[in-house]
């Protein structure tokens, strides 16, 4: 099964999450530049895919892109990131 995706014209990996991380933020910025036009293509040894296609909502694009920046942190570092809970008292 192949793993490769295109997203706003680079072929990824889509097993490293910090190039896909890249690659969906830099099409954010399209999008909020009113470039709301993608495309992708998936090739097998079977078959080639080509879509043309508007972006998701940015809500959806903001959720993948924390969690792809959660996974490529842990990449890099080895841990995921954490955030500690605040209390309040008084």
């Amino acid at each position: 099964m192949s793993t490769a995706v295109k997203i706003s014209g680079a072929t990824l990996d889509m097993t490293d999450p910090c190039a896909v991380w890249e690659a969906l933020y830099a099409t954010k910025l399209k999008r909020l530049a009113n470039e709301q036009v993608a495309s992708y293509s998936i090739k097998s040894p079977v078959t080639q895919e080509d879509v043309n296609f508007a972006t998701a909502s940015m809500d959806q694009l903001n959720k993948e892109l924390r969690l792809l920046r959660d996974a490529c942190e842990a990449k890099r570092t080895g841990r995921r990131q954490r955030f500690a809970m605040k209390t309040r008292i008084g």
